[in-house]
């Protein structure tokens, strides 16, 4: 099989520090202002989609044309922010969307270049070591742990199985 390099990728120093900085402003502004809702609350406050911004933006322009519909106990100040920092959060989440697919995307193909790579090195190293290759046994031994602990879960499913069964 040959190699196939499906992705050649680097970033510079400069640019992985750059990147961090960056991620640590956003950690930084965002961390502050958050909230992490439980599976619970957010089943109870719900997730009312894009759809109905028109509307809101509806409601905030009569509030400020006709204040006097608006209740007093309900602070059109405060609808207003509510409602520009849903827009500039949607915003954000789209292009963090965006980002997080890219980034999604690139690892599965540097993942499988350099799992077949890996691969590849471990059927010459397995070769090597069954043709008695000073120093390969060891290696190979090391190495083929991976195999030998899924083969073991695997017989260890399939035992559960045949238990379940009887």
């Amino acid at each position: 099989m040959p190699l196939d390099n499906l992705i050649s990728l680097e970033f510079t120093d400069e640019e992985v520090k750059e990147i961090d900085t960056s991620l640590k402003v956003l950690e930084k502004y965002f961390n502050k202002k958050m909230i992490n809702l439980t599976p619970e609350e957010k089943r109870k406050y719900g997730r009312p989609g894009p759809k109905f911004m028109p509307w809101i933006k509806k409601i905030l322009m009569y509030m400020e044309q006709i204040p006097e519909l608006t209740p007093n106990y309900l602070k059109t100040g405060e609808f207003k922010k509510d409602v520009r920092s849903a827009e500039f959060l949607t915003s954000i989440k789209a292009r963090i969307k965006l980002l997080n697919e890219s980034v999604d995307d690139t690892t599965i193909l540097i993942r499988k270049d350099i799992h077949q790579a890996g691969f590849i090195y471990y059927r010459n190293v397995k070769l090597a070591a069954g043709s008695d290759v000073p120093g390969s046994t060891s290696v190979y031994q090391d190495l083929k742990s991976i195999f030998t602990s899924r083969k073991a879960r695997k017989r260890a499913l399939e035992d559960y199985k045949e238990e379940k069964i009887i």
